[in-house]
């Protein structure tokens, strides 16, 4: 070999970006093989691994062989158990310590050349919070009991970026990791990771190693673990939003703040979503403002608002009537003397969901802060009005029929039905059944007797126990219900999607 310099003469940058390369000694599970044309042919061969790292490595050569400075080589990387399929680029040779022939190998990418302002995903990339980003840990392949730590920077429905120390030298394209990956306030979840590619990149003033790494995207769990994270804590705005990339969140309403409209401006925006509701469901005629969605009830009217980053989603009101006033529903039919006096019920209307956060759990999140609201009134009847294609979801949860029927001319003149609830009877199981009772009210059932605002008779007390029992049932129900639910839902945007698609090439 002719250019030959001495091992302080390198310059590391050079080889391995800056990253100060592993020694690896012998005994040490990493080797590698060279596979290239020469001109004297097909070249493959096994070498010892001298230095390493994850842009470069330093193979020990014999005097017999020489490959040119400017070569190019693929080289078979095996770590541990694990095997990596490189591209590489012969940069220099050097006479080492006791005689040791250097070969320098800088890794290069298989792929096009990286573009900033092109985003190489084929999905949309979410970036973490500031406050909150998820955590993962793997088994370190090339050492015993040592372990890579890993912060994840951004997400897509099949990728994401992942910063680690640059004292991690042993990560290479290709290698996979099985990891525990933590989701801050959300859960916990396995999940296998596959290296894609790597560089050196700022994490605030200190250099680390970014991975881009994939993971895949038909786990259902996962699936669902990454959009309940972004939903809560990820600068996403919809539900649709993830939908469009793949991912469905069913439970968005751990991010969602429920409270009491307060100011003009909140009013305002609840106005905003029920025009925006009404019009995509049929309810509003062509020439209707969001000025026609007020009335003379939301003045009396205590009216609840979901929030999500700033913005309503959903929305109701709840009436408090006395009992010398109209009920709104009392407009259209006659009120029967065998149900509830006004004074005894909270009539519920107006109730809405953005049409971008629905087939979630959005709407029955509110009707259980509504039920906290209703018994903290210590008024015992809901009587709210539903479509017919709506109606069966609110039977489900405790509601029934009480055989009133109306066109209501406010909204379109659509038939409506009357419904009524008694929330204790449905807190105490009563007008649910355990499945029910155990998805949609266990909870507030709980919250309401550690405040006093549910008394229970021993026969009730059973009853709920024997409900209780029937949890893990419960779960098993809901998770098969939410995996159907979740495959009908995709299934659907995929078949709108590819309408939309056949409209424009036509």
């Amino acid at each position: 070999m002719n250019h030959r310099k001495s091992t302080e003469e390198i310059q590391v940058s050079q080889i391995h970006g800056g990253i100060i390369p592993a020694d690896i000694r012998e005994g040490d599970q990493v080797f590698a093989r060279l596979i290239c044309q020469t001109a004297n042919g097909p070249f493959s061969k096994e070498f010892r691994v001298w230095r390493m790292s994850p842009l470069g490595v330093e193979l020990v050569m014999d005097g017999e062989t020489h490959l040119p400075k400017g070569t190019s080589v693929d080289l078979e990387l095996k770590v541990g158990p694990q095997k990596s399929l490189l591209c590489g680029l012969v940069v220099d040779d050097v006479l080492a310590e006791s005689n040791r022939s250097l070969l320098h190998i800088r890794l290069v990418s298989k792929g096009p050349t990286r573009t900033d302002n092109i985003e190489r995903r084929t999905s949309n990339r979410w970036m973490c919070s500031d406050q909150f980003y998820p955590t993962a840990v793997a088994s370190n392949p090339a050492k015993f009991n040592d372990f890579i730590y890993f912060k994840v920077r951004d997400l897509s429905s099949s990728g994401m970026k992942l910063h680690t120390s640059l004292r991690n030298k042993f990560i290479m394209p290709g290698m996979t990791f099985d990891c525990i990956f933590n989701f801050p306030m959300i859960t916990q979840v396995k999940m296998k990771i596959t290296v894609m590619n790597l560089r050196i990149e700022m994490d605030g003033t200190k250099e680390v190693l970014a991975l881009g790494v994939s993971f895949n995207k038909e786990d259902a769990d996962l699936k669902n673990a990454v959009g309940q994270y972004l939903m809560q804590f990820g600068n996403v705005n919809s539900l649709d939003e993830l939908l469009d990339s793949g991912v469905y969140v069913s439970n968005v309403s751990e991010a969602v703040h429920f409270t009491y409209v307060r100011t003009k401006e909140d009013y305002d925006k609840v106005l905003a979503l029920r025009f925006m509701a009404y019009k995509e469901a049929g309810k509003v005629k062509p020439e209707a403002t969001v000025q026609d969605m007020a009335d003379e009830y939301d003045s009396r009217s205590r009216i609840v608002m979901g929030v999500y980053k700033g913005e309503v989603v959903c929305s109701a009101r709840l009436i408090f009537n006395q009992f010398d006033d109209q009920m709104e529903q009392e407009r259209f039919v006659k009120w029967p003397g065998n149900l509830p006096r006004r004074d005894e019920m909270v009539e519920i209307m107006r109730a809405c969901t953005r049409p971008d956060f629905r087939g979630s759990d959005l709407l029955i999140s509110m009707f259980k802060f509504i039920a906290i609201a209703v018994a903290q009134s210590k008024r015992k009847w809901i009587v709210i009005c539903a479509t017919q294609n709506m109606a069966p979801l609110y039977q489900r949860i405790g509601f029934s029929d009480v055989g009133l029927t109306y066109e209501h001319k406010g909204l379109n003149n659509l038939r409506h039905d009357i419904l009524l609830a008694n929330v204790p009877d449905a807190m105490m199981g009563k007008t649910v059944g355990p499945i029910e009772w155990n998805i949609i009210w266990s909870g507030v059932s709980s919250y309401l007797q550690q405040y006093d605002l549910l008394e229970l008779d021993p026969a009730t007390n059973l009853r709920l126990g024997v409900y209780r029992l029937l949890a893990p049932l419960a779960r098993t129900f809901r998770y098969f219900y939410e995996r159907k639910k979740t495959a009908k839902i995709m299934q659907a945007r995929l078949a709108d999607k590819a309408k939309i698609q056949t409209g424009i090439a036509s």
